[in-house]
C-alpha cells in the first residue's frame, strides 16, 4: 500500500508536489465541493486561478471571505450549479484558500493533484489509491486550511479518506459530521453570511462518484479507464 501523508496548507501543498505525490486537495467548504458539483451538472472544464484579476472568461465565479466578488458572474456556492443552465461553459474560478493552494499542489509536473471534498469523499479515496499504486506513488491528503490555519472540516475529510483506503470501506455518516461543518470557523463563517444551504449541502457524504483531476491548468472528471491518466507523463 502507498504512504499517507496528512498536510495543510500552500508550503505543504508545494512540498507534496517536489515528492511527486498523489495529492488529494481538500477545500470542503467550498471551493472542491463547487468545483465537484459544476463538473458533476455539466461544466465542460473548471479553470482555478488565484487572483481576482485573472477571474475572467466564458463563465465566472469568485469570493473573497465567503462573499461574492463584484464583477463576476457567480459566488462559490455549489447550489449555483445544481440547474443544467451552465452545461457545456468553461467555468473561471477563484476563492480564498482553494485555489492558491491548488496551484501550489500543480507546481512540480509529475505531481498528480485530485480535488476532494465530502461529496465525493468515497469515490475520492478510491481513485487516489488507484493512480498512487498504479503510478508507484505517495499519498498526501492536502486540507486547504482557512486563513493560514487548519479547517476542521477539511482535516475530518483527509482523515476519513485515509480511513478509507487503510479499511477498504466506505465512510459512514454521522451527525457529528455536520456538527463538524458547522463549528467550524468557515462554517461560523458562512453561517454568519446567512449560507447555512451550503454547508448544509457541502456536509453530504458521498453525493457523487465524480473526481475531478487537475492538469495543465483546468479540472475535468477523472474517466473510467484512469490510470494511466490522459495526458500524463509514464
Amino acid at each position: 500500500m502507498s504512504g499517507i501523508r496528512l498536510a495543510s496548507g500552500e508550503s505543504a501543498a508545494g512540498e507534496a508536489s517536489a515528492r511527486g505525490d498523489v495529492i488529494v486537495l481538500i477545500d470542503a467548504l467550498r471551493a472542491t465541493t463547487t468545483i465537484t458539483t459544476a463538473l458533476a451538472h455539466g461544466i465542460r472544464a473548471v479553470i482555478p486561478v488565484a487572483k481576482v484579476e485573472d477571474c475572467i472568461g466564458e463563465l465566472t465565479a469568485g469570493e473573497r471571505g465567503g462573499q461574492k466578488l463584484p464583477g463576476v458572474d457567480l459566488d462559490n456556492s455549489p447550489r449555483s450549479f445544481l440547474s443544467d443552465s451552465h452545461r457545456g461553459k468553461r467555468l473561471t474560478i477563484t476563492t480564498t484558500n482553494g485555489t492558491r493552494c491548488l496551484e501550489a499542489a500543480a507546481t512540480h509536473p509529475m505531481a498528480i493533484v485530485l480535488l476532494g471534498a465530502f461529496v465525493n469523499l468515497t469515490a475520492t479515496a478510491r481513485a487516489a489509491e488507484r493512480i498512487a499504486a498504479h503510478y508507484g506513488k505517495d499519498i498526501t491528503m492536502l486540507a486547504a486550511g482557512r486563513l493560514k490555519e487548519d479547517a476542521v472540516e477539511d482535516n475530518l475529510t483527509a482523515e476519513l479518506m485515509a480511513e478509507v483506503i487503510r479499511s477498504g470501506e466506505p465512510a459512514a455518516p454521522s451527525d457529528i459530521h455536520l456538527k463538524t461543518f458547522l463549528e467550524g470557523g468557515s462554517g461560523r463563517n458562512l453561517l454568519n453570511l446567512g449560507l447555512r444551504e451550503d454547508i448544509d449541502f457541502c456536509a453530504r457524504l458521498d453525493e457523487f462518484d465524480l473526481v475531478p483531476v487537475y492538469r495543465n491548468g483546468k479540472c475535468r472528471p477523472l474517466a473510467a479507464d484512469e490510470p494511466p491518466l490522459h495526458g500524463f507523463p509514464g
